[in-house]
């Protein structure tokens, strides 16, 4: 079973950097990407470059109302498209410039977690999505840092549309 990896929308993240004010009320501060800030841009999925502008908000990627849609902060490229390739994994998040360790965090129709499954080798993270997917009681995916914790992307069964 194949997934569907789902960014940050292209209209939502154009709303944070027009309002510059994320849905909590918090103002959006502008950072500058350092050596070590390599992200991803959780809207186009691809890393930070040094000296690159990027915003920081909050986030709430489950959009639940239950102790599950966890709030945490994520960055966008102050200038960026939406990652659109997908049916494929994000080339950037799997062999970017710098490693970025992974969980996957599965979630079930009710949108509370079921399951967390650390990603040992990156090579593997297709194989273990399709594998996590093929389990009726996983509705959807989280990627996410493994070592913080914050949101990456969705990950969504294809429903055989290929979009």
């Amino acid at each position: 079973m194949n997934g569907i990896y789902v960014p940050i929308s292209q209209d939502y993240a154009d709303r944070i950097r027009s309002t510059r004010q994320d849905d909590f009320g918090h103002a959006v501060e502008t950072h500058i990407a350092g050596e070590t800030g390599y992200g991803p841009c959780r809207c186009c999925l691809k890393q930070f470059r040094p000296g690159e502008k990027r915003l920081l908000f909050s986030y709430a990627p489950v959009a639940a109302d239950h102790p599950f849609n966890e709030v945490g902060p994520v960055f966008i490229h102050e200038d960026c498209q939406s990652y659109n390739e997908r049916t494929r994994f994000p080339e950037e998040v799997k062999n970017g410039r710098l490693p970025i360790s992974l969980l996957l965090r599965c979630y079930n129709k009710e949108k509370r977690v079921i399951a967390a499954v650390p990603i040992k080798d990156i090579s593997t993270v297709e194989e273990q999505i399709n594998r996590l997917l093929s389990d009726p009681q996983t509705a959807f995916i989280h990627i996410r840092n493994a070592i913080d914790q914050c949101f990456i992307a969705g990950v969504n069964r294809d429903q055989g549309t290929g979009s």
